[in-house]
């Protein structure tokens, strides 16, 4: 689909198209494609990207959801990450508020982190998390990263994922 245009059957079309040819050739070099949950309407949900999954049937193409924009839209956050195991294969970690994707310093958002890091680590799930903010405006940006990594890390450890510092 397209993402700053206006969309339409014909770009949804030539976005599926292209996703399953794309699929293909990831599977031909047995690479996984794995498509994140965004902040646009098209790709807001596991509950779509499942949907997608579906469509292609195909083991190489799995999931990938951001929990801050899945946080961000009218979603049960819990229920779609739920619905998800077994597809997910990384999980990006970000705050976020409605209608704010980028920038949301963490504490300040709409993410319940703690309920989401519990209700996958009930799940099963024990992939990679990746933290994603955005820190370069930042007088010392590798002091951001460090303080964001210790925010999520606490968050983790009252989840039961991690041991506490």
């Amino acid at each position: 689909d397209v993402y700053y245009q206006r969309a339409n059957d014909e770009t949804r079309r030539r976005f599926r198209d292209g996703l399953k040819q794309s699929v293909e050739m990831a599977s031909r070099a047995q690479v996984t494609l794995a498509m994140e949950i965004m902040d646009y309407p098209l790709m807001n949900s596991i509950s779509k990207a499942l949907g997608y999954a579906h469509y292609l049937n195909n083991p190489w193409f799995q999931l990938y959801p951001d929990i801050g924009n899945l946080s961000a839209w009218d979603n049960d956050v819990q229920m779609e990450l739920q619905a998800g195991i077994g597809h997910i294969v990384a999980v990006h970690v970000k705050d976020t508020k409605p209608g704010v994707f980028k920038n949301v310093p963490f504490g300040e958002g709409v993410v319940d982190f703690e309920r989401c890091f519990e209700t996958l680590k009930q799940s099963g799930y024990c992939g990679p998390y990746l933290i994603e903010m955005c820190s370069e405006t930042a007088e010392d940006p590798a002091a951001e990263v460090a303080k964001a990594r210790d925010w999520v890390k606490a968050r983790m450890a009252k989840a039961g994922m991690v041991e506490a510092a």
